[in-house]
């Protein structure tokens, strides 16, 4: 094993665990960047919300997950009904969604990412004012996800 791994640095190969890191920070560097253009700022919220803001909390999410930090520290202290309602570009949201879900259907061990759930969840209550706390497998969230809202989901898969 060893030296399957050194004739593959050798030939200038990736690593699984390499490869696996790069896809990590790339997905997380895109949703940063997605996210940024989905926060309304200073315009409409006056001062950064932190966590008491959906998208607040989304950031703290993407920022400990670059930071590699274990703890996922989300309170949800906000008042739900006054920061969804905020007018988020829903398409952006979807868009958001939709590479966090391609990300984790790719990946072995998805129950793994806790971190990454708590984005989806985030971003699955923006749009639909509910999340899916938990399922089985990727057909089970599907259904479940068409059960919140059928004419979105055609955006998303």
């Amino acid at each position: 094993m060893l030296k399957s791994l050194i004739t593959n640095k050798k030939l200038g190969n990736e690593s699984l665990l390499k490869r696996n890191s790069r896809e990590l920070y790339q997905y997380y560097q895109q949703v940063k960047e997605n996210i940024e253009e989905i926060c309304l700022g200073v315009d409409e919220c006056v001062t950064c919300q932190g966590e008491a803001c959906p998208i607040g909390i989304t950031k703290i999410l993407i920022n400990n997950g670059l930071a590699e930090k274990k703890e996922i520290h989300t309170k949800n202290s906000y008042t739900k009904d006054k920061q969804y309602k905020k007018e988020y570009d829903k398409e952006k949201v979807s868009e958001t969604l939709k590479v966090t879900i391609k990300y984790l259907r790719q990946i072995p061990c998805p129950k793994q990412y806790q971190n990454i759930h708590e984005i989806r969840k985030e971003l699955e209550m923006i749009l639909f004012n509910k999340c899916i706390d938990d399922f089985n497998d990727w057909n089970e969230y599907e259904t479940l996800l068409i059960e919140l809202d059928e004419q979105s989901i055609t955006q998303i898969f």
